[in-house]
């Protein structure tokens, strides 16, 4: 019997998975799913200490919507999913970020902040997004003149609050 290719398999799992979800939702009119188109990074700048917001947002009401899964890679595939999952870049490496959510909601921001291994903000991508069911957000980021080497983190957040955090590394 031949064999397929993982991510062939992984993104045959995931749709098979994402249209399960969709049929076991209730049939009630929604507001059609929408995605505004991802800004560029912007580069973060050094924000003052007196100027820094002395407590966190509060955490966003998510009501059933989640992410699933979050995961890195240096492409994505033809379903703009993570070609090949990793966490070990090379300094010309693009970062890639896939972010897969379910559930409905009226309308949230959901943001990768990059940070370098001190933990200095180096950009941070936005999408409004009003889901009606399972989703797939991309970021990615590609540092002019490379990545230097080290260890970095992205944080995956709505509204404001950090939901899920991945670690990597530039080699």
């Amino acid at each position: 019997m031949p064999t397929m290719p993982c991510s062939l398999v992984r993104t045959l799992l995931l749709s098979t998975m994402l249209i399960a979800l969709a049929a076991c939702k209730p049939k009630t009119p929604e507001v059609p799913a929408t995605m505004v188109p991802a800004a560029p990074a912007t580069i973060a700048t050094a924000m003052p200490a007196e100027s820094a917001p002395e407590s966190s947002p509060p955490t966003p009401a998510l009501g059933d919507f989640k992410i699933v899964r979050v995961s890195l890679g240096r492409s994505l595939d033809i379903g703009n999913d993570i070609a090949e999952e990793r966490n070990v870049f090379a300094p010309r490496d693009p970062v890639y970020a896939a972010v897969v959510t379910a559930g409905i909601h009226q309308g949230l921001m959901l943001s990768a902040r990059w940070f370098d291994g001190d933990g200095k903000l180096l950009a941070q991508n936005d999408q409004r997004m009003v889901p009606d069911g399972p989703m797939l957000a991309t970021f990615h980021l590609n540092p002019p003149g490379g990545w230097p080497k080290g260890h970095y983190k992205l944080d995956i957040a709505l509204d404001g609050q950090s939901m899920q955090s991945c670690e990597f590394e530039v080699r």
